[in-house]
């Protein structure tokens, strides 16, 4: 092999490990840990939302009581442009959901919901327990809605 082309396969070597014979890390670090942000998402307690209101409600507390001491909870209040959630269901998960976690969660669910204050409580509860694809086996339900002109009803019925 000539001068030459060993000259130029060591250049070449050099080249394509990029100048770098330390083996440090060169990417620069941040502060953007993905399970980091995740978490703090989770947990933050206020979501600041655009104006004009979402749903029809501006609170909805939901809670449903299973045999064995399990229930269902769902804690939603909007207060001017300041919003506030909460998801307790022990039955399919350990961690309760807050902040805007809880709230994105719910947002599905409360833009399936069509009923307003006019709605009879047996189309609200049936709606309700539609949506939130309640189990047959609840002992009791409870709603609480406060709709946003800030007529409150309460809509409860037991499970025989």
């Amino acid at each position: 092999m000539s001068y030459r082309m060993k000259l130029l396969i060591v250049f070449l070597l050099f080249v394509l490990t990029g100048c770098n014979l330390d083996n440090e890390n060169t990417t620069p670090e941040t502060n953007d840990d993905p399970v980091e942000k995740d978490e703090a998402y989770k947990h933050q307690s206020t979501i600041e939302e655009e104006e004009g209101e979402p749903f029809p409600f501006s609170q909805f507390e939901l809670n449903i009581e299973y045999p064995n001491n399990q229930s269902y909870e769902v804690d939603y209040k909007k207060v001017g442009e300041e919003i506030t959630a909460e998801i307790r269901d022990p039955i399919n998960t350990e961690d309760n959901q807050q902040g805007m976690y809880a709230y994105h969660q719910l947002q599905p669910f409360f833009e399936q919901l069509t009923f307003d204050k006019t709605t009879s409580e047996e189309a609200v509860i049936s709606e309700v327990i539609k949506v939130f694809n309640v189990n047959d086996d609840f002992i009791s339900f409870a709603l609480n809605v406060e709709f946003t002109d800030g007529e409150e009803k309460q809509y409860e019925v037991m499970n025989e």
